[in-house]
């Protein structure tokens, strides 16, 4: 079974990780915005042992997360594997560098949404 294509522009130290996750089987919207809370949550946690830990950006995209998952079922499979490939990215703490270690460490995380954004805006 060969796996879908990531979307254009996806940042080139994302794209294995991705690729990977691009796997998964669809859920349905209700139970990835359910994750995305859940993410938060351990954000928020883990901010008193990682005091560099940026979580107004964890917000930022989980926000933009949270639009984008607002799609219907007339979006496109394609689109709906980009869209939670992108939340299941974020949720990883340890992809393109470790996401609570350092102030920009969710700069990756978020180029992946909106990389998806742009790639759903196009098509």
């Amino acid at each position: 079974m060969s796996l879908p294509p990531n979307p254009p522009g996806l940042p080139e130290g994302s794209q294995l990780d991705f690729q990977r996750l691009l796997a998964f089987p669809l859920e349905s919207p209700a139970r990835m915005l359910i994750a995305i809370e859940r993410h938060l949550h351990n954000v928020r946690e883990a901010a008193a042992e990682y005091p560099n830990l940026n979580q107004e950006m964890a917000r930022q995209i989980a926000g933009r997360l949270r639009e984008l998952l607002s799609y219907g079922p007339e979006m496109p499979q394609l689109h709906q594997q980009w869209v939670q490939a992108a939340a299941r990215y974020f949720f990883l703490n340890q992809d393109n560098g470790h996401d609570w270690e350092s102030w920009d460490g969710f700069d990756d995380d978020l180029q992946v949404v909106e990389c998806v954004a742009r790639a759903l805006s196009q098509g």
